[in-house]
């Protein structure tokens, strides 16, 4: 009988040990591990030559935005904007970074752009896998792309007037910043 309660005190010391280190690693786990951070270039090719439309025109439709996004501080891109800005072959028109939730196409935002030389949105969402659509108005040459992504990676939208480079991370915990 003695062995019995010990048995199940030992079970018991278990399963709240287990308890206790599961709960300590909920509190560990960063608040922001499914947020992404993205930054992307827009730039004009100086040098184009002649593009057209195989399309009647149509401008980027406002898309539906469920959640929010927000800005944050650009490091992932600083020397590909310092080339681009340097070279006399681009003119670089936008450097945008934010963070947002990973979360699927029919919740996630769209980072939207509304100026005078570039106007439309990109749109970067994980259902299993992680996606962008952009639909860009740079004076007045439309891009319209969907694409895989991967995370850390360069991605190249290409036109002939104009270019979208794209990078998406995982966006740290101020804590894993501070280590």
């Amino acid at each position: 009988m003695l062995l019995r309660i010990h048995s199940s005190n030992a079970h018991k010391r278990s399963f709240l040990t287990y308890l206790l280190l599961a709960f300590m690693g909920l509190l560990s786990t960063p608040t922001s591990a499914k947020d992404y951070k993205i930054e992307a270039l827009v730039f004009a090719h100086n040098n184009a030559t002649a593009a057209y439309e195989k399309q009647p025109y149509s401008p980027p439709q406002e898309p539906r935005n469920d959640a929010e996004y927000w800005p944050l501080e650009a490091s992932m891109l600083l020397q590909l904007s310092s080339q681009i800005e340097s070279s006399p072959d681009y003119q670089l028109l936008r450097y945008l970074s934010w963070g947002q939730e990973a979360l699927p196409l029919s919740e996630s935002t769209a980072r939207q752009l509304l100026e005078a030389d570039v106007s439309g949105w990109i749109k970067v969402y994980a259902n299993q896998l992680l996606f962008a659509n952009i639909d860009l108005d740079v004076q007045g040459y439309r891009m319209v792309e969907k694409r895989r992504l991967k995370l850390d990676e360069l991605h190249y939208f290409d036109h002939p007037k104009f270019g979208v480079l794209l990078q998406v991370s995982r966006l740290e915990s101020p804590a894993e910043n501070d280590q």
